[in-house]
């Protein structure tokens, strides 16, 4: 039986939209309702879900699936609620900090809040999968996409089937935003690749053994530096074809370098260190400097982990990156300052696997 875990949550403030929260809850259970065995998902639900809520029932129903449906606020955090209903801010940072405590049981986490693919790049650094929007999404969309996702889970597919299926039910519902773009291109989905053991013996009644691929025993040297995780979205699927949301693709950017050495994760941080220390030198404005170092922070972190998330570390180094190089654009000090960035950039790109144009080189 698995557990899901559903927070609620939609402060009462003037300046806080509605949300049809109770719509979205009511179709999530009769998607669910539809198992063959009705014993097969077991649910808890919080309204006004607070910061105490997702802390003790994470940690005492032990949930495979935490869905939170509300609001987020992109850099800000997700929005839960304190005891008089108003807003509660929760970073990226500690939403991470408290899956990581919970990494050995929660499975997936999906996120149906505008702006929350922040927060899911940060999760993922610890849950194999973790869906998240990647801009505002309208609350048709969001109930949607709950349809579908939840209609493959009781029909017994995997959590990347029903993540396609989500947006293709926003897809075949022809739901568009103010622009004009299908609402199935919001969802993403951060997702741990995984191979099967060699050695594993597939059985009727037992699920193959997986492992991750950077605990295999050493192979040959590779003269290209691949990322661990992947992000779904629109763009072009590779490797197979996929059909969800009209557009539904796989996004991996690929960096060869055979002249390049591989860097080791001590080398990684003392080039991200290179940055920081340029960084506090430097004459830009203080908030954009720190910005940035808080984000370079958090690249180090991903980097120096057990097993080092290098999308996560590639995600937030292209943040701190992007502050920087606008304020080269502008102040004439910070372009001497860009141009010794780009030097340290250029030797970090085959350990995070992306291509020169991630950070606009």
């Amino acid at each position: 039986m698995k557990k899901i875990l559903i927070l609620l949550a939609n402060p009462q403030e003037k300046n806080t939209p509605p949300l049809e929260l109770d719509r979205e809850l009511h179709q999530v259970e009769q998607a669910l309702e539809r198992t063959i065995n009705h014993q097969s998902f077991e649910i808890t639900i919080r309204w006004a879900a607070r910061v105490e809520d997702l802390r003790r029932e994470l940690l005492h129903s032990k949930p495979q699936i935490v869905h939170f449906s509300g609001h987020g606020s992109g850099n800000y955090g997700l929005i839960l609620e304190t005891e008089s209903r108003q807003k509660q801010f929760v970073s990226s940072e500690a939403l991470a900090g408290l899956f990581e405590l919970c990494k050995d049981y929660v499975e997936c986490v999906l996120l149906n809040a505008c702006y929350s693919e922040e927060q899911a790049i940060a999760i993922h650094r610890h849950i194999d999968y973790v869906i998240g929007m990647n801009q505002a999404i309208l609350d048709t969309a969001a109930i949607q996409f709950a349809i579908g996702f939840y209609d493959a889970l009781a029909a017994g597919r995997s959590y990347e089937d029903a993540y396609r299926l989500g947006c293709n039910a926003i897809a075949l519902e022809g739901i568009k935003n103010s622009a004009g773009e299908s609402e199935a291109l919001t969802p993403v989905l951060k997702k741990r690749r995984w191979i099967v053991n060699e050695k594993t013996v597939l059985e009727k009644t037992s699920l193959p053994e997986f492992v991750e691929t950077d605990k295999l025993k050493p192979q040959p040297e590779v003269k290209s530096s691949l990322p661990q995780s992947i992000t779904i979205s629109g763009g072009t699927i590779s490797g197979q074809v996929g059909q969800a949301g009209g557009n539904l693709s796989q996004t991996q950017q690929i960096y060869h370098s055979q002249a390049e050495k591989q860097l080791n994760v001590i080398e990684v941080v003392e080039l991200i260190s290179q940055i920081e220390t340029l960084v506090k030198q430097s004459t830009i404005p203080e908030e954009r400097k720190s910005k940035a170092i808080a984000h370079l922070a958090a690249v180090k972190e991903a980097a120096t982990e057990e097993e080092p998330d290098k999308d996560y570390a590639a995600k937030s180094l292209q943040k701190a990156t992007k502050f920087l190089k606008e304020s080269s654009a502008t102040i004439e000090s910070a372009k001497k300052l860009w141009q010794q960035i780009t030097s340290i950039l250029t030797q970090l790109l085959p350990w995070l696997g992306v291509a020169p144009n991630f950070f606009g080189l």
